[in-house]
């Protein structure tokens, strides 16, 4: 009970931050209510789920699917900043920070999804338990 419940807590954390910041960058106003939201929706998960390992596996695979929607959602901030700018300068600017700033997620989100989803797909797999009797 309390492992789930630790798992829950600590792999919350990480659907929460990744949550909010897939969910923030788009938003004009981010706001932290949708980082407790998840954070808590997942402790609720991991409180009522069958076992501590199925918990870090579900935690893991989201955080990983996550990590993979932060280009996408760093790529609609940076053209809603360019569409935004008055004068060519401000948008050669504005789109010129804004590929740093998506290329930066892109790194980061594909090597950190890429780490969660092994290892959420190698913890909590269920055993096969067929064996040959010949």
């Amino acid at each position: 009970m309390l492992s789930k419940l630790l798992s829950g807590i600590i792999g919350g954390f990480f659907v929460g931050l990744f949550g909010y910041m897939v969910l923030s960058f788009p938003l004009d106003e981010p706001s932290t209510i949708i980082f407790l939201i998840l954070w808590l929706g997942s402790i609720y998960y991991a409180y009522t789920a069958e076992s501590t390992a199925i918990v870090w596996r579900h935690l893991l695979l989201t955080s990983s699917v996550l990590c993979f929607l932060m280009p996408i959602s760093s790529f609609i901030w940076t053209t809603k900043e360019v569409a935004g700018t008055e004068g060519a300068a401000e948008q050669a600017g504005a789109a010129i920070g804004g590929s740093l700033f998506v290329m930066v997620t892109g790194f980061l989100g594909f090597f950190l999804g890429i780490i969660f989803l092994i290892i959420g797909l190698l913890v909590g797999r269920k055993k096969n338990s067929s064996s040959k009797a010949d």
